[in-house]
């Protein structure tokens, strides 16, 4: 896989457009078709944002695929027959994909309570394909519970052995353990590259991680790893120039994906990114899993209810409000830029309780909605552009007033 990308003398980072093209930005999604040749015995079945356990998937030895919505990949058409027109794009756009044939080769979904909308597209999808394996997961409403952790742990008990019954035989702990492992490094990896961004963001963009890790949806997570450690290593010894740019933390683009020529446009606008929730889901767990348990679905719901990171439609053991204080507080940034997908009400809802977050630290932020598949940002640029020259012109306006 390396090679694959590596070739001519560049290195990933270099070829990272390469890499979105022949994966999350193919039409033809040939990255996954061509899994199914290489390995007909497997299956492949879809992940949908914001959590799935991906990890019994890849115990199971399927591939958990990220199929997070069509993106610029197709015109909505179909799907509006079969699901509201005022909804997420994210939600109509990947019941789209599956209408059209273009992920054919998907044996089946797993889709997460995390909203109105994606616990209806279960069913939906369900009606609409009911040859395929379709998994709902349900999660708490009161992390705090003290049922909550016996609740999630069944809850994998009951996803594993429905994988276990669509592969023929169960799924043991030794394999749940075996791919914990796996997922452990990936997990870290992950977790180096955006301590990396956020302590020299110029030496590697939030473009390019997003870039990264959306393709690791398409390839057994064991060929990911080898890719991220060599980026890794690649951005560690770039020598590049720190740029005269505002740092902010993106908030908002937890679930419908922000198109990724939106985020660089952010960047090429005079911004640093150092935290942000995009793909959210893929970082779940903050820290490593234990992978030598007796019982790792009840070491994963230990880290689902202690480390997933509190967003709109999951607070764990923690606020969404207070988390994000905690993000302002540790972030040494300028500015705040809230995006949230158009129709989605927990972003919404939540905008306003962060906002006087934002409000009270006295920070500057601008705010817009996108939708997956918009292609002209004008109107979004200028505004951005004038959120890093108002800073800019303040900062500026503060050093003169010092040295006075």
């Amino acid at each position: 896989m390396i090679a694959e990308f590596t070739k001519e003398g560049a290195g990933v980072l270099d070829r990272l457009e390469v890499l979105s093209d022949s994966t999350f930005a193919d039409p033809d999604f040939n990255a996954l078709r061509q899994f199914r040749l290489r390995s007909p015995q497997s299956r492949v079945i879809g992940c949908f944002p914001v959590y799935t356990p991906e990890e019994l998937v890849h115990a199971a030895g399927f591939l958990p695929a990220h199929i997070f919505g069509g993106g610029q990949l197709v015109e909505i058409d179909h799907a509006d027959s079969r699901i509201q027109s005022f909804v997420c794009s994210i939600c109509r756009s990947t019941l789209e994909l599956g209408l059209r044939g273009m992920v054919d080769m998907v044996d089946g979904f797993m889709f997460p309570s995390i909203c109105d909308v994606a616990r209806n597209l279960s069913g939906v999808w369900k009606r609409n394909f009911p040859d395929h394996f379709v998994a709902y997961c349900h999660w708490p409403e009161h992390a705090e519970s003290a049922h909550a952790r016996d609740f999630v742990r069944n809850e994998f008990a009951r996803l594993m052995d429905e994988l276990g019954a669509l592969r023929g035989s169960p799924i043991s702990a030794g394999e749940v353990n075996q791919t914990l492992i796996v997922y452990n490094r990936n997990r870290r990896l992950f977790r180096e590259l955006r301590e990396l961004r956020r302590r020299h963001p110029e030496k590697i963009s939030l473009t390019e991680t997003y870039r990264l890790m959306r393709a690791g949806g398409f390839m057994r997570r064991e060929e990911h790893n080898e890719i991220l450690e060599k980026a890794l290593e690649e951005a560690l010894h770039r020598e590049t120039k720190p740029r005269d740019a505002v740092k902010v933390i993106l908030e908002g683009a937890f679930c419908e994906q922000i198109p990724v020529e939106m985020i660089q446009m952010i960047e090429d606008a005079g911004c640093y990114i150092l935290d942000d929730d995009v793909l959210l889901g893929l970082r779940w767990y903050d820290r490593e899993i234990p992978a030598n348990t007796r019982d790792p679905l009840g070491a994963m719901a230990d880290a689902f209810l202690e480390q997933a990171p509190a967003c709109a439609v999951h607070h764990g053991r923690d606020s969404h409000v207070s988390a994000f204080r905690d993000k302002l507080e540790e972030t040494a940034i300028d500015g705040v830029i809230f995006a949230a997908a158009k129709f989605c009400e927990p972003a919404l809802y939540d905008y306003v309780l962060l906002k006087d977050e934002v409000e009270r630290k006295e920070l500057p932020y601008v705010s817009f909605e996108f939708e997956e598949k918009m292609s002209v940002f004008d109107s979004i640029q200028t505004q951005v552009e004038t959120f890093v020259e108002s800073i800019l012109f303040f900062a500026e306006e503060k050093q003169a007033g010092r040295t006075q």
